[in-house]
């Protein structure tokens, strides 16, 4: 039943061109994923054509173009990355979270999960047909159309694959959580038994050097995707906060309406990202705490052998300690939300600026 709901929420990653098959037996093929990416080039540069581009706040021009240029970047980097540059890395990614699952102590609950995020990949499609059925009424059906229906397509993917990053992250973490938790057991219930602690010690140690290899895997393939995510995630929620608080006063028709079809689509994009940033910060949570279990145990520990075999463990712990990075440019833990917020807030104050100095400056 695990392997159903795995398999199917696989194809419809395939189906987006954004996961192999989960199968390894099924081929991922490589034309279906070019096709797809130059129809998004072409219909992208068509809309772009069509786009009036704000002429008269020019600030908003270079959100728009950078908004863009980010999406189109992700939606052909990530088909391409599929098919061709990370191939292999997904090849071993899939294997290696099989073999997780099939060590998982509670399989149904990642059954559970998978079965979650299928269901939110069809809700937030409907979703997004409903506000741009909105957006179709409230500006005119020729008129966005041709300017925007691409881009909810964009907005789709990029929904999408923040799921599969998540879930992914979510069966890695449930591995952390098993060795912990194992490492809880072990020691509590024969705290003076070398032999038995040691045993465990070296089964938590090669889980620990498998998963570190699985989370530099993870990292080499979503890496850049995360990165560009994140800066979709800035971007968009400066273009549809200025939206919400000042473009507002421009046009008061169906205020109430539009303002929930704003927010509505930057909970949908802020949401996704910080669900994937802090699935990565509980991974090494876990580890953490595994770390100062370690640490609570040498300290009580009297056996000089026993102090020295936790040392050891202590120190391959550490030198494996997951870290995730978005392609290297930052590392991603609870702190990198903070930091979307800050810079979003700094941005937001700038662009108030420009506004007012924009509505002065007519006058």
């Amino acid at each position: 039943m695990a392997t159903n709901s795995i398999n199917f929420f696989f194809a419809i990653g395939r189906f987006l061109c954004l996961t192999p098959p989960y199968d390894e037996a099924k081929a991922c093929n490589g034309f279906y994923n070019i096709v797809c990416v130059i129809l998004n080039i072409i219909f992208t540069l068509l809309s772009i054509a069509f786009r009036d581009y704000y002429h008269n706040y020019y600030y908003k021009a270079t959100l728009y173009v950078l908004i863009d240029a980010n999406l189109l970047l992700f939606s052909c980097y990530a088909p391409l990355s599929v098919a061709f540059w990370n191939k292999t890395q997904w090849g071993k990614l899939i294997t290696n979270i099989k073999t997780i699952i099939s060590l998982s102590e509670n399989p149904s609950k990642i059954t559970f999960f998978a079965k979650f995020y299928i269901f939110r990949l069809f809700l937030e499609i409907v979703i997004l047909i409903v506000v741009y059925y909105f957006w179709l009424n409230f500006l005119g059906w020729s008129y966005y159309i041709r300017q925007y229906s691409i881009q909810y397509v964009q907005y789709y993917l990029v929904y999408a694959y923040n799921m599969f990053v998540s879930f992914i992250l979510y069966v890695i973490y449930t591995q952390y959580k098993s060795l912990n938790n194992t490492l809880v057991t072990v020691t509590n219930n024969h705290p003076n038994c070398l032999k038995t602690i040691s045993t465990s010690l070296n089964k938590i140690e090669q889980n620990i050097y498998f998963l570190k290899d699985t989370v530099d895997i993870f990292n080499e393939v979503f890496g850049w995707a995360t990165a560009m995510g994140i800066v979709h995630t800035i971007l968009y929620m400066l273009n549809n906060l200025d939206f919400i608080f000042m473009a507002s006063a421009d046009f008061p028709q169906s205020l109430a309406k539009r303002i929930v079809a704003d927010v509505v689509l930057v909970l949908l994009t802020t949401v996704g990202t910080f669900i994937v940033i802090m699935w990565c910060d509980l991974i090494s949570g876990e580890t953490e705490a595994m770390l100062n279990k370690s640490y609570v145990l040498q300290r009580n520990c009297k056996n000089f052998l026993e102090q020295d075999r936790l040392e050891q463990f202590v120190k391959i712990v550490t030198r494996n300690f997951p870290k995730f990075s978005a392609a290297r440019f930052f590392t991603i833990d609870r702190s990198t939300i903070l930091n979307v917020l800050n810079t979003v807030t700094t941005f937001f104050i700038i662009i108030i600026q420009f506004r007012i100095s924009s509505t002065s400056a007519k006058c």
